[in-house]
């Protein structure tokens, strides 16, 4: 995947500082953070379908499109805003694993894309990861194992990474400054014999 994908699984215990108060309430940056059995999604989603119907899909979609394009946006800040002070106490937690803090500082589209996918790893959106190919502003293809979706939903036939697809897409679009579309080429769900999940975006403009 590339130091800077392994660098942020490594370090990101010393990234996030997730906070317990008194009264158990769970924060980090100020929010409060609930920790949540990944099968609950599954049960949300099937019981919005049976609602809703199948226009439910494109919306849940959607919602991860929204929310990439905002984790992009705030992990982008965070990485180019760290100062020489955040540097040093980063060091000194993490044992002054001085290759694994500069492999956080590159600011390239393809290194920032395989931070968050450590950050995704780190806090259990996904398992290992792999970008099977990489064309800057145009194409992305990644292969991702155990996807909190897939876990959630097991064998049912049918594609089910709405959510994850609909957050890569927004990455995309907010790191190359353009309207891209996306497609879950394979997933976990369809047949017991699948290992991972694979996911494919690209630019309108391709």
């Amino acid at each position: 995947m590339g130091d800077s994908y392994n660098a942020f699984y490594r370090l990101a215990p010393h990234l996030i500082d997730l906070d317990v108060d008194e009264e158990a309430v769970r924060s980090y940056a100020n929010r409060r953070f609930v920790f949540m059995d990944t099968n609950v999604f599954a049960k949300i989603f099937h019981n919005m379908e049976d609602v809703a119907g199948p226009v439910i899909q494109s919306r849940i979609q959607e919602f991860g499109e929204r929310a990439g394009k905002n984790i992009g946006g705030k992990m982008d800040a965070q990485f180019n805003e760290t100062s020489n002070k955040e540097i040093l106490s980063l060091l000194w937690k993490s044992g002054f694993d001085v290759g694994g803090v500069k492999a956080l500082k590159p600011t390239d589209n393809e290194s920032q894309l395989k931070k968050i996918l450590g950050y995704g790893t780190f806090v259990g959106w996904l398992g290992r990861t792999e970008i099977e190919e990489y064309e800057d502003g145009e194409k992305i293809r990644i292969k991702a194992y155990n996807t909190f979706e897939s876990y959630s939903y097991g064998t049912t036939g049918r594609k089910e990474c709405k959510f994850l697809l609909g957050v890569l897409i927004g990455l995309s679009s907010y790191f190359w400054e353009k309207e891209v579309e996306g497609e879950e080429v394979e997933c976990r769900c369809e047949s017991i014999e699948k290992e991972y999940c694979v996911f494919e975006v690209v630019s309108d403009e391709s």
